[in-house]
């Protein structure tokens, strides 16, 4: 599942979050993209199905996960 200890959410710089499961080494989906300032904060959902996001944009935004 998504969001466990086997997931990190990194913000790349560019406006992007990239999802990616650490045991393979791999990024899960696409990059999560939305803001047009700098991501200062993220966070998983308790049960991993959504991630959010917060920005110097003065906007939050909520994805939902893919498993």
């Amino acid at each position: 599942m998504l969001g466990e200890k086997r997931t990190v959410a990194i913000y790349d710089g560019l406006d992007r979050v990239h999802v990616w499961d650490v045991p393979l080494r791999r990024t899960v989906g696409d990059p999560l993209v939305g803001h047009t300032g700098k991501i200062n904060r993220i966070a998983f959902s308790p049960d991993g199905r959504f991630l959010a996001s917060g920005s110097d944009d003065r906007s939050v935004r909520l994805y939902a996960l893919v498993h």
